[in-house]
């Protein structure tokens, strides 16, 4: 396995505008245009949520879902069962009409697709689950919502990593990087774990397939971790973006967004 290591300076990756309460994107959905304004496209309209994370369907259409401001701090995961997420699962169609897929989450992360595009993998990192949906390619609903993955069963005692960024390869396999957990995990379809992959960094956030022939997994990472506790555990190369070679398996090609 090879691994190169990238750091990126604040502002490389392009610029996003602020609209709502810090670390997401806040409650509405927009399109960014040069050279610093965003276009609204929809106001989910809950308070103390936040869009956090989103894919690109096979089709082109946009999935994207609130995060509950209250259930991001790891001291919520004893909540879990207790209380009603406020997050919600939305897609956004080419001619920008936003649709409520009628589920509900706490802290969206890793929405990716199977590579017919026929289901929908969605990771709560409140609850610690990984959870798959039916996806109707010509309609893009959703339905039929059921647990695939209890993170926390897979994790060493001691350990409380949570679902993060996630992509899907060409075998079907789910590749979800386990924040807090210093690893990216592979799943079958049928939420069996077969593979770990340890990395460098205590907090992988994301994941995505790249190169000239998708066979190099691009691994983010955050450079502070706050842990259960108030625990802050940091490295030489936290903060930065890893890629891993060697892996045996291709990514699927994302397809952009339609509108």
């Amino acid at each position: 396995m090879d691994e190169r290591h990238v750091r990126v300076e604040r502002g490389a990756l392009g610029r996003i505008r602020q609209i709502d309460d810090p670390p997401f994107l806040g409650r509405a959905v927009g399109r960014h245009r040069e050279p610093h304004d965003l276009d609204a496209v929809f106001d989910a309209d809950v308070e103390r949520a936040g869009f956090n994370d989103g894919k690109v369907d096979r089709q082109g259409r946009f999935v994207t879902a609130l995060a509950d401001h209250d259930l991001v701090d790891p001291s919520a995961f004893e909540s879990v069962g207790t209380r009603e997420p406020r997050g919600r699962l939305y897609r956004v169609d080419a001619d920008r009409s936003a649709h409520d897929l009628g589920q509900r989450i706490g802290v969206s992360n890793g929405p990716c697709f199977s590579p017919d595009g026929t289901t929908l993998y969605w990771g709560d990192s409140w609850s610690r689950v990984v959870y798959a949906f039916d996806y109707e390619p010509t309609t893009g609903e959703a339905s039929n919502a059921r647990m695939l993955v209890r993170f926390h069963d897979d994790s060493p005692p001691g350990v409380t990593a949570v679902p993060d960024g996630a992509t899907v390869d060409e075998e079907g396999g789910i590749w979800v990087a386990a924040c807090y957990g210093g690893e990216i995990r592979r799943y079958g379809s049928d939420g069996m774990l077969d593979r770990r992959l340890p990395v460098p960094v205590v907090s992988p956030t994301g994941v995505a397939f790249g190169g000239p022939d998708l066979d190099t997994l691009f691994v983010t990472s955050i450079r502070e971790a706050n842990l259960p506790g108030g625990l802050h555990r940091t490295g030489p190369l936290a903060g930065t973006i890893l890629a891993v070679r060697g892996l045996g398996v291709r990514g699927v090609p994302e397809q952009r967004f339609a509108g």
